[in-house]
This record gives C-alpha cells, sequence and structure tokens, in this order.
C-alpha cells in the first residue's frame, strides 16, 4: 500500500507518525488561519458541524513541535494535533480521506469562530456515551457506497477550487 504525504515543513515528523501507526496513509501539515488562531488561546477546537466529528473533544495542543516524538506521543490514536502557534498535523488511512478531513478542520474551525462571534451559546456535537474516539482505522469492509476512493473525494475533487 502506498503511504502519500503533503510536506510542508516537520521533515520529520511524517517518517515519526508513520512509524508509530502503521494505520496512517497519509500525513498532512498546514497553517491555514483559521485553524492557527485556535493554537494560540484558550479556546478548544471542537466539533460544531458533522464534517468536524473526527476532532472529538478537540485536538491535543503540542507546545513544543520540535521533535516528531512530541507530536506522535499527542497523537496517540486520534486524527490529528494542533500545534501550538504553528497549525495541524493531520492524518488520515487514505489521502481521500484526508483531503476530506483537512476540508472539514477548515469549515469546522470557521463556523466555530462565526458561532462564537455572534455572542450565542454553541452547541457542539458531542460524542456518543460509550462509542469509542474516531481513529484511523478503516470502517469495517461492508458494502461500499460510490468509487472506492469515497464518495467525499468525488466530490471535492469536482467542486473545491484551489485558493491562492
Amino acid at each position: 500500500m502506498v503511504r502519500a504525504t503533503i510536506r510542508r515543513g516537520k521533515p520529520n515528523l511524517h517518517g515519526e507518525i508513520y512509524k508509530a501507526r502503521p494505520d496512517v496513509k497519509a500525513v498532512l501539515y498546514a497553517r491555514p488561519p483559521e485553524v492557527v488562531a485556535f493554537t494560540t488561546g484558550p479556546l478548544t477546537l471542537r466539533p460544531i458541524v458533522n464534517g468536524g466529528g473526527f476532532l472529538a473533544n478537540g485536538l491535543p495542543l503540542v507546545a513544543s513541535p520540535a521533535t516528531g516524538s512530541a507530536v506522535v506521543e499527542a497523537l496517540a490514536k486520534r486524527a490529528g494535533v494542533l500545534l501550538a502557534g504553528d497549525g495541524f498535523v493531520l492524518t488520515a488511512g487514505s489521502i481521500y480521506d484526508l483531503v476530506n478531513r483537512a476540508y472539514q478542520l477548515r469549515m469546522n474551525a470557521k463556523i466555530q469562530q462565526q458561532a462564537i462571534a455572534l455572542r450565542a451559546k454553541v452547541t457542539y456535537l458531542e460524542p456518543l456515551p460509550g462509542s469509542p474516539p474516531p481513529s484511523n482505522e478503516p470502517a469495517a469492509p461492508a458494502r461500499q457506497l460510490g468509487p472506492p476512493e469515497g464518495r467525499g473525494w468525488v466530490y471535492w475533487s469536482q467542486n473545491v477550487t484551489l485558493e491562492e
């Protein structure tokens, strides 16, 4: 199986994650401003829309991501970590799932910021009681809906434009 990496820095992070997490096939390090905002203060980035469900109770914050081992330790079996004042590292079981998670992470961060700005009570998605936290483990091979890369990937590849 091929492991895909979208690399924009932190060269030792990817290798350390792949060594520690055989379930991870794709890793992304990025710094979109709407997510970086949650790495600099006391607010926790939590799921507010269905696409952000993989955030569970929030992503852990790594204060010093200088070594890949600090990120791997904080990552454990989670989908990603926030890097203090820097961005995030996100993982998935395929490049297709990684693209979907990265998009959903940005949208969730934008919507959460807008909800907070409205100064209303923000209602977050809560994990179901007794349900395990989301992981990168592939779902049981039930019936496949859509193409092997997933319906989300087909949608994104046809509808999402690149931002400069």
